[in-house]
């Protein structure tokens, strides 16, 4: 199978983790549809130390910088769920 299509999450909230909850939960249906699977490798959010330990959040790398969560290498599409 190809390459993961890397993605850069900004806001973990309400929004956005409905948005990761999706991508995990239907991952099989998101890379038959986008011919390769999708993988989320970074989220932004407000306040990283208030998410340690999330179960949703395990495995991503978790910032407080959405800018830089944008810029990394290995991140092809930026999605934007911030709230405020």
């Amino acid at each position: 199978m190809a390459e993961a299509l890397g993605i850069g999450l900004l806001g973990a909230g309400v929004v956005g983790g409905g948005v990761l909850r999706a991508l995990r939960g239907q991952a099989a249906w998101y890379a038959a549809r986008c011919g390769r699977p999708l993988a989320v490798r970074a989220v932004a959010v407000r306040d990283a130390a208030a998410r340690a330990g999330d179960p949703l959040l395990e495995g991503v790398e978790v910032s407080t910088d959405p800018l830089a969560v944008a810029k990394r290498a290995d991140v092809e599409v930026v999605v934007e769920r911030m709230g405020g």
